[in-house]
């Protein structure tokens, strides 16, 4: 039978920690708020989970210490009981949780020194594990505290490709200014080229003249003056008569 009431819950929640999932490892500190009346066996599942778990983990489980502080401290302010309880043998499980690879150590070592710069822990606690992760790597960075993060400023504009800059009216993409001409087409050749008609209009042009040229002289008067049309008068009645006499 289980010792407390979520500790199947608990221990379910560690097992599947197997890498660094942010959302996972908030679950397990809130869980860890959740059942902060038994925070001495939350405490202690960690605590055997730490040395239990494969070296790829170790750093997972650093990260769970630290959640589960954090949402303590947030939650119970100057009541928080886990940052004391795991104090009692942090040093102890910072023994085992070094035996970790050496690109997970960097990680380590800055989750510790944020606690340093922070005063989540006491001297006597932290100095002793920061002298353990020297030893074991004494090239190893991000004890020093968090690093200072580049803050943007808000009068800072950001500067437009230059690609963008022909889309503007009036304003002229130097790349393209610049731009050389062909080196196989003369510079004039282009302008003297769009003067002069193509060879498909001067055909058509020369079959046109040609048509007109070779049309009959008749046909051509007729088509182009229409001879005007006759107009009919009336027949006297004394014409049969005059032509008689």
């Amino acid at each position: 039978m289980p010792t407390w009431p979520g500790e199947k819950e608990f221990e379910k929640a560690l097992a599947t920690l197997k890498s660094r999932s942010g959302s996972k490892i908030n679950a397990v500190a809130k869980m860890g708020v959740k059942y902060a009346k038994y925070y001495k066996f939350v405490v202690h599942a960690v605590e055997r989970w730490c040395k239990k778990c494969k070296p790829p983990v170790k750093v997972v489980a650093v990260y769970v210490i630290d959640a589960i502080c954090r949402h303590s401290r947030k939650e119970f302010k100057e009541k928080d009981m886990y940052v004391d309880r795991f104090a009692r043998k942090l040093e102890n499980s910072f023994a085992s949780l070094i035996d970790c690879p050496e690109e997970d150590l960097d990680s380590i070592a800055r989750v510790v020194g944020v606690w340093t710069t922070r005063k989540i822990f006491p001297p006597e606690v932290i100095t002793p594990i920061r002298s353990m992760i020297i030893e074991q790597n004494p090239d190893v960075t991000g004890l020093d505290g968090e690093p200072k993060k580049k803050r943007k400023r808000h009068d800072e504009k950001k500067k437009p490709p230059p690609s963008s800059l022909s889309r503007k009216k009036g304003v002229v993409d130097p790349a393209v200014a610049l731009r050389p001409p062909p080196m196989d087409v003369p510079a004039g050749a282009a302008a003297a080229s769009a003067r002069t008609p193509s060879s498909a209009t001067n055909a058509a042009t020369n079959d046109d003249q040609k048509s007109i040229t070779h049309t009959p002289p008749a046909a051509a008067a007729n088509f182009l003056e229409p001879e005007p049309k006759k107009r009919r008068t009336k027949k006297s009645p004394w014409a049969k008569h005059e032509a008689a006499a």
